[in-house]
């Protein structure tokens, strides 16, 4: 099942429905069938168990097993920030990336620093197929312009003077993985 973004409210009349939108599929990678409950921040292991297809439970435990190494080997900020192994309340990029790349997936940085181009949740800016997109604070997979996930990330509100509209963007995206 998949739905358009559009903007009818009365709020936004004049404004321009947003183009080359991607479509939504409500998607948790298996962690319900894993015997999982509620909601976590569980959107590395379910993007990563989305995208390759090896389940929520083995992504899950490969993932813990790469924590458990990194914290118990790397001297840096983020090692000791790392309470537990548990990959419940999200993952470190330092642990996720090079897991992604031992796995056989290549990382195309979008985002290059100091330049102002910006890159967003869009058919333009995401090609066709199996991807993981990385966003702030956020990794979603894309298969054929659809997001897999448990909530809508394609979208976020625009704020003008510091204060929220009724009018919404497609999110900026820094990076996107493909499988190599």
């Amino acid at each position: 099942m998949t739905d358009a973004i559009t903007v009818s409210s009365e709020a936004n009349k004049g404004v321009r429905p947003m183009q080359n939108e991607l479509g939504f599929n409500h998607n948790d990678g298996g962690r319900a069938e894993a015997g999982y409950k509620g909601d976590a921040g569980d959107c590395v292991t379910r993007a990563i168990a989305i995208a390759t297809g090896n389940g929520y439970e083995t992504t899950r435990k490969d993932l813990m097993k790469v924590t458990e190494g990194f914290k118990g080997k790397s001297r840096s900020k983020v090692a000791k920030r790392i309470k537990n192994n548990s990959v419940r309340n999200g993952v470190f990029k330092e642990i996720y990336r090079p897991y992604l790349e031992a796995i056989g997936w290549k990382r195309i940085p979008l985002q290059k620093f100091g330049d102002p181009k910006r890159y967003y949740m869009t058919t333009d800016d995401l090609p066709m197929g199996t991807v993981i997109v990385e966003m702030r604070k956020h990794l979603v997979t894309v298969i054929d312009h659809v997001v897999q996930d448990t909530w809508d990330s394609r979208v976020s509100q625009k704020w003008v003077d510091g204060a929220p509209t009724d009018e919404t963007t497609p999110k900026a995206i820094t990076a996107y993985w493909v499988a190599a």
